[in-house]
């Protein structure tokens, strides 16, 4: 399958500048929480929002951030700001359009499996070592791709996502109970590996797996470990070799290498997000066990 890039209406303008603007009003979000301005923050993370749903993901790590000892007001304001700011901005559009100003749920609702997303390109990589065919065409402004296999991978991507939410909300519970009782609440470290975290989860476990979403984690990779970043910038790389340099011409025809270079991509991706969750995951898990095991112990007949 060979693109015509001039009449597709994607390439162009892959990296519009709004999404440069959403990763600005994330940061301004984070910088203005760790300076204590919650109204700011929240204002600034409410505007993101509208924007675009994926900073929703940033709230609980934010709002648990601004949690010192039994202050609360703190993480009230962030959250209020975000709210009033989102509702603001959105009414005016209400008023104009009506329900029509919530359409853009329904296009995201009806929007099929992204080729670059995790399960689109293991669609297209079964079509390639020989599986099912795999059919690519273009809808709600972006490639998409059609199989026998999208149903099947679809509901093991719910099932990864309720996995993966669980892990990220017992990990982030666990570390803010921990800092609350040594630091009197999140330091912050902690709340930027919990931000990246949510996002990735938010970014992998997409149907839609855009480059341009990478732009949106790129502020907080850069504050975590080098291993860390290194690891991501491979990601990157590869996501560069595939778009723009190989995209049109060769992805869209199933040219296997670059199949497998999505695929690879998107397993690194995956590593990556399990190693931001896991260690303190892990310190979730072992507190637990740790409580089961007291809990039978004290219940135990003596003698």
């Amino acid at each position: 399958m060979r693109t015509d890039r001039r009449t597709t209406g994607s390439g162009t303008r892959r990296y519009p500048p709004r999404v440069v603007l959403l990763a600005l009003l994330t940061v301004l979000a984070v910088v203005a929480a760790a300076y204590a301005r919650p109204i700011l923050s929240g204002a600034a993370l409410g505007t993101a929002i509208v924007g675009k749903l994926y900073p929703l993901a940033m709230l609980p790590a934010l709002t648990l951030g601004q949690v010192r000892g039994k202050r609360f007001r703190p993480a009230v304001l962030l959250v209020a700001a975000s709210v009033v700011t989102s509702v603001l901005i959105v009414v005016p559009f209400v008023l104009i359009g009506g329900a029509g100003a919530f359409s853009f749920l329904e296009y995201a609702i009806e929007r099929g499996v992204q080729i670059e997303s995790v399960p689109g390109a293991l669609a297209l990589l079964a079509d390639v070592v020989g599986g099912p065919e795999a059919q690519i065409f273009h809808g709600f402004g972006t490639f998409q791709v059609d199989s026998p296999l999208i149903g099947p991978l679809a509901t093991l991507l719910t099932l990864a996502t309720v996995l993966f939410i669980a892990a990220l909300g017992l990990a982030l519970w666990h570390r803010f109970r921990v800092e609350r009782r040594t630091d009197g609440g999140l330091r912050p470290p902690t709340q930027i590996t919990h931000i990246l975290a949510a996002l990735m989860v938010a970014l992998v476990l997409s149907r839609i797996l855009s480059p341009q979403y990478l732009i949106w984690v790129v502020p907080f990779v850069a504050l975590e470990s080098r291993p860390k970043a290194l690891v991501f910038w491979v990601a990157c790389l590869l996501t560069t070799f595939v778009y723009p340099l190989h995209y049109y011409d060769d992805f869209l025809a199933k040219a296997p290498y670059t199949v497998w270079a999505v695929n690879i991509r998107n397993a690194i991706l995956v590593a990556f997000t399990v190693w931001v969750i896991w260690p303190d995951f892990r310190a979730a898990l072992a507190e637990i066990a740790g409580r089961l095991r007291r809990d039978d112990a004290s219940t135990a007949p003596s003698g």
